[in-house]
């Protein structure tokens, strides 16, 4: 039965690894502030060929221009086709939102036209109101698989580096109490549990 257990105590932990990843990364997206938006950026060639492989008809390009800007967990990436203005309206925009802790494990690219429509967004979901405390208008829902896998490991880790603590001190409360530690029972005598058959420690045991 212990592995048995122990494949599942760490199945559960791998889980709230996972889950925790993306609650973080949601997080971060809706309510960390950005910053470092100023000087424009030279796109890089993933940057290019993303926009060849994935720019709606009818979007100017490629992109001449990047404004990054981040905060705690997210980075937003707003490529114009050619204005110095990130706010000007003579272009196409998409931008591109990575989110997640230790590494982005979230990702979504939203199009925009030259009125600031969006004309298609990949990986985003918009949202129906603003969520409480925040003024974005979507998140990202593009899984990066890698980076999903990283954070799971990390946040899984975590789950059970405090399980495992938690059992150690509910075990030494019940032995100082005279109990098994597994199951709690009296130990009337020495050796093993008379209930689950642990072996006791020999020390407090009850009368």
């Amino acid at each position: 039965m212990r592995p048995l257990w122990t494949f599942t105590a760490m199945a559960v932990c791998l889980v709230t690894g996972a889950i925790v990843s993306v609650v973080v990364a949601l997080s971060c997206h809706l309510w960390m502030p950005l910053s470092g938006a100023g000087s424009p950026q030279h796109p890089t060639e993933n940057d290019v060929r993303v926009w060849k492989t994935r720019a709606p008809k009818g979007v100017d390009g490629p992109p001449q221009l990047a404004f990054a800007s981040a905060g705690l967990g997210v980075k937003r990436t707003l490529f114009l086709s050619g204005s110095t203005d990130p706010g000007g309206s003579s272009d196409d925009h998409w931008m591109v939102v990575r989110a997640g802790l230790p590494v982005p494990c979230l990702q979504a690219i939203v199009w925009t036209d030259q009125d600031g429509r969006a004309i298609r967004a990949d990986g985003a979901y918009s949202l129906a109101r603003p969520v409480w405390g925040s003024r974005r208008a979507w998140v990202p829902i593009g899984v990066a698989w890698s980076g999903l896998a990283i954070n799971t490991a990390s946040f899984g880790l975590v789950a059970l580096l405090l399980w495992h603590a938690a059992r150690v001190i509910r075990a030494r409360r019940r032995r100082a109490r005279g109990l098994c530690a597994a199951c709690a029972h009296p130990l009337v005598t020495s050796g093993a549990c008379a209930e689950c058959g642990t072996p006791s420690s020999g020390t407090n045991l009850s009368a």
